[in-house]
């Protein structure tokens, strides 16, 4: 793993910059995939399951929402 930091002078900012090898591309998506695929079977499963209750907070959130649209309340 090559990193390298520079300051540049004239924003005063530092900057890291992160020369990903190709090995590293890969565990990085290999490791993206997996993690996606996990979620989507545990979607495919509790979908099922918790189907209801997720309609609920979905609900709730809408009124939530308008309720805060129609008051003028900002988000926090």
């Amino acid at each position: 793993m090559a990193i390298e930091s520079s300051l540049d002078s004239a924003d005063g900012d530092f900057q890291i910059r992160h020369k990903q090898t190709r090995e590293e591309f890969w565990i990085m998506l290999e490791t993206i995939i997996v993690i996606l695929l996990v979620l989507w079977l545990v979607g495919l499963v509790a979908g099922q399951t918790f189907g209801g209750i997720l309609h609920v907070l979905l609900l709730v959130a809408v009124v939530v929402f308008v309720i805060r649209l129609l008051t003028g309340r900002a988000a926090v």
